[in-house]
């Protein structure tokens, strides 16, 4: 393999080697992005250029890390896609076979939640609560779905319905879909919809070879309709392979003790593997007060923790919590320099433009992003090389026209004239896809550039600012160092009172949650809670400790977590 530093171990070289349809069960920290993007180099040396390969990664960051290393040491993408199920569903499908079906769309599309949605195509939608899945879709449904998409309208609720649909029912598609790919790879497939399975299913019988990759204990979207399920049920699906990634790499060894113990415990028949460590990196620590308190000793545990264990540079620091508003705060409170990454509307907008607009920005603030990467992602595009040097010279011209105001204070100030820098984005989108306007998606790009902490969420991560996310955003990523916040009774697991009695809802969920959180760490983890808390009202309320760290059947784990060294 060219360019290759790395050798894989033979679990990991089984599964870069397969050909065939397979289910990868893979641990955090097993090397699961470096097998998925060797294994794509291995298919793309393979494949004519008139194919490629499908990589479905759950969100837009992950989908550019993964084409990144695929591509990296000059590989050809040939005809391969990198993104979301929904921009694969909408671009692929959709978009590009919907008309065979129900027409042609009178303007470019939009894609609307349902609550949205313009009158009376509000309330014909909202009358569909009892279209759970694409097996409940009747002709009363697909009348008025019809509709919206001749008007240029598609519900981002039914886009997996829809593209299934369009799916089952053009030749053309399935025929194109066929033709043009070799692979369909989806990671955190524990993460899927019903819709999604289908869809990889449907591939997976058409000839494309399908690969499946996560892990059960690492699903926490099960309040927006995604389950575990689908991944369990191709294990031993006749036809597929089932491999195994199960050594962590990733986190110190009494890290992942404490995670596999932790989730063990939850798990029936399930015996971890533990290897016997007296060097402890898991952590506890409970502050004498509230949320301020545990800014304030944040701000003098980072020096002491860094020094102990060799942490250099506050950008390998991660502080997890359990919503934006208290990321918002802790931005706020602490002294040490600091980075809240949020998701904007505009990271929501799956339509063409919107895309291309979240690309851009990425490119404009990271000096190490070329016009060309961009230009590539999409060259398939351009038989003739004078629209090729026309797309680069636009693309280029996005990033020397804001560089012109010279700071983000100026490009954000009240009053700043944004005409010239979205006309310079509105310019490289009409290049790629001309008949693809948007004025939505034109809205809400004027909205990140007016305000600082959106568009600030298109910087690379800064090696001087410590990264502050929710639970579910750090899904992926690694730091040195983790403070786990929100160790709280109610919080996490979440916790809820119904007639005198204690329930749970999404208790697995919340399980999941804290495994994902803990297994970000690398070199050390502090799980850190106060006396105190601060609810969403700002009252001030008893901050009892989390069951995770206090119920009677994880009193184990208090013999692998150490009190904190500050």
């Amino acid at each position: 393999m060219k360019n290759n530093k790395l050798i894989p171990t033979e679990e990991q070289r089984k599964i870069i080697e397969d050909r065939g349809n397979c289910v990868v069960i893979a641990a955090p920290g097993s090397g699961k992005t470096f097998v998925l993007s060797e294994k794509i180099k291995c298919i793309l040396d393979e494949v004519p250029d008139y194919k490629g390969v499908i990589a479905i990664s759950f969100t837009n960051k992950a989908s550019d890390e993964l084409k990144r290393r695929s591509l990296e040491g000059g590989y050809n993408p040939k005809n391969s896609f990198f993104g979301t199920i929904d921009s694969f569903c909408f671009v692929e499908i959709i978009i590009a076979f919907g008309k065979h079906i129900f027409g042609y769309p009178e303007k470019e599309f939009d894609v609307i939640e349902s609550d949205k949605l313009p009158e009376p195509f509000k309330q014909q939608v909202e009358g569909f609560s009892e279209v759970g899945s694409y097996d409940d879709l009747t002709e009363d449904h697909l009348k008025v779905y019809g509709t919206l998409f001749q008007k240029g309208i598609i519900v981002l609720d039914s886009l997996g319905i829809l593209a299934n649909y369009v799916f089952d029912n053009s030749k053309a598609c399935r025929l194109y879909l066929k033709a043009r790919y070799s692979h369909v790879i989806i990671d955190e497939y524990q993460d899927s919809g019903y819709e999604q399975h289908l869809i990889f299913t449907k591939l997976a019988d058409l000839g494309v070879k399908a690969v499946a990759v996560g892990d059960v204990n690492q699903a926490i979207f099960g309040f927006a309709g995604k389950d575990m399920k689908y991944l369990r049920s191709l294990v031993g699906t006749d036809g597929f392979q089932h491999h195994s990634l199960l050594t962590n790499f990733r986190c110190h060894v009494s890290i992942s003790n404490y995670a596999k113990k932790f989730i063990g415990t939850f798990l029936e028949g399930f015996k971890p593997t533990i290897i016997e460590t007296d060097d402890i990196r898991v952590f506890e620590k409970q502050v004498i007060g509230h949320e301020h308190h545990i800014a304030s000793w944040i701000d003098t545990a980072i020096p002491v923790y860094c020094e102990t264990y060799g942490i250099s540079g506050l950008g390998a620091i991660g502080i997890l919590v359990s919503s934006n508003r208290k990321g918002a705060f802790f931005n706020e409170a602490l002294n040490t320099s600091s980075r809240h990454f949020v998701t904007t509307d505009l990271d929501k907008e799956i339509n063409l433009w919107g895309m291309t607009f979240r690309r851009l920005l990425l490119y404009v603030f990271d000096p190490m992003d070329s016009a060309y990467e961009i230009f590539v992602a999409y060259s398939d595009i351009f038989a003739d090389k004078r629209f090729a040097k026309k797309a680069i010279r636009r693309i280029e011209k996005v990033k020397a026209t804001i560089e012109e105001i010279g700071s983000i204070e100026g490009l954000t100030a009240e009053g700043a004239n944004l005409e010239p820098i979205v006309a310079s984005f509105v310019d490289v989108a009409e290049v790629f896809f001309s008949k693809r306007k948007n004025s939505k998606a034109i809205t809400l790009l004027e909205a990140v550039l007016k305000d600082r902490k959106s568009l600030e969420s298109y910087f690379p991560p800064n090696p001087d600012e410590v990264q502050i996310m929710t639970f579910h955003k750090s899904k992926g990523l690694e730091f040195d160092l983790v403070f786990h916040l929100d160790l709280y009774e109610y919080i996490l697991p979440r916790k809820r009172w119904n007639n005198g009695r204690a329930e749970f809802p999404e208790f697995h969920q919340s399980i999941n949650l804290h495994y994902v959180a803990a297994t970000r760490a690398k070199k050390v983890c502090i799980l850190v809670h106060s006396t105190q808390r601060q609810n969403y009202r700002n009252e001030l309320k008893q901050g009892n400790s989390s069951e995770f760290l206090t119920h009677q059947k994880l009193i184990h784990l208090k013999e692998i977590r150490r009190n904190s060294i500050c």
